[in-house]
């Protein structure tokens, strides 16, 4: 008698669930999410709307790692700002890696671990950033979570005190004032604000240099040598995206209408954002020549790049041009201006 009662509760469990997997297959075809689990981030409970504040969260998010951020920088500051997951937890690495690598933020439907198509809801982030955060997170190690970065030249520069050599790193003396000292003797510091204000404008002034242009060139010759391919059509799908973000904002001088709808602006650039995204996934095998790739011509341009540039962008940079930065100690004769004491050794 149990036994029979066991097995008609077992078949009708069994077919409350295939029931449940039909509906949610019907679901999917046409263009719904998965019914029940966790809300997904940036998404309201329906899973369609978008939560407006967490949605923000995603493209922020998105645009710091594309723009060269940590993802630990990026936790670290979420953990500073109160930002939760849907379940209350905080957030880490992995589980921020998930949301922006997840398709539906890109408004694609999964089905199965596949994925099938467009979604019925609206992209948080547009398909070309997606594919990018995608290459991007596939040629990448995992991270573990660190405190991020705040001195950009810690590590890159070296005590100059007789017989040390020792690495400086950034420390904190006192309640307001930053400092590079000596890990090794603890004899030498040197205040951080003087020390970044004049090695950046040298790099400044490097990275517009007609040497780093010249080396440059000759390291994109030489990658472009090894996949000749890739090169081309990356070189090519840059300028092409430069000009259609170009005529974005333009009219038609003979119909005094805009060259298209944003509905074709947006058709037109996903494809080529696509190509690049793989273009520099296969570029990120070298690193300092992909930290380089997109820094710009002239020197106007490049100020406005350090300047919005996070603290790990310019170190990625910095690692490709700079071997190290000697600190003399003071000396006798008031030696205490920064770029008395400064003697950089630039790899380009």
């Amino acid at each position: 008698m149990f036994r029979i009662a066991g097995a008609l509760a077992r078949r009708e469990s069994e077919h409350k669930a295939e029931r449940l997997m039909l509906w949610n297959d019907q679901r999917v075809k046409d263009g719904m999410p998965h019914a029940g689990g966790t809300r997904p981030f940036g998404f309201q409970r329906n899973g369609t709307d978008h939560d407006p504040t967490e949605a923000e969260l995603v493209r922020e998010a998105a645009e710091r790692v594309l723009g060269g951020e940590s993802m630990g920088a990026i936790v670290h500051d979420w953990h500073d700002r109160k930002i939760t997951t849907p379940t209350g937890k905080p957030f880490h690495t992995t589980t921020l890696r998930r949301v922006l690598t997840n398709p539906r933020v890109a408004g694609l439907r999964v089905h199965r671990g596949e994925v099938i198509g467009e979604a019925s809801w609206a992209p948080v982030i547009s398909r070309g950033d997606f594919e990018r955060l995608r290459a991007l997170f596939s040629g990448r190690p995992r991270q573990k979570i660190g405190r991020p970065h705040s001195y950009p030249y810690s590590g890159l520069l070296r005590c100059g005190h007789k017989g040390c050599g020792g690495r400086m790193t950034g420390s904190s003396r006192g309640a307001s004032q930053k400092a590079y000292g000596c890990e090794r003797c603890d004899r030498t510091w040197i205040t951080a604000r003087p020390v970044e204000a004049f090695l950046d404008e040298a790099v400044i002034a490097t990275l517009a240099g007609e040497e780093f242009a010249a080396s440059l060139q000759q390291q994109m010759r030489a990658w472009a040598a090894e996949d000749p391919a890739t090169a081309a059509q990356l070189a090519a799908d840059r300028h092409e995206l430069a000009e259609l973000a170009r005529l974005k904002g333009e009219r038609n001088p003979k119909t005094g209408r805009p060259w298209f709808t944003i509905e074709e602006w947006l058709i037109a650039k996903a494809p080529i954002e696509e190509r690049i995204a793989q273009a520099e996934a296969r570029l990120a095998s070298k690193p300092d020549l992909a930290a380089l790739a997109d820094v710009a011509d002239t020197e106007e341009e490049i100020r406005a790049q350090w300047a919005r540039w996070s603290v790990e962008k310019k170190r990625r940079v910095l690692r490709a041009i700079l071997e190290h930065v000697t600190v003399l100690p003071v000396g006798r004769g008031g030696r205490h201006q920064a770029e008395d004491r400064l003697r950089p050794r630039w790899l380009v």
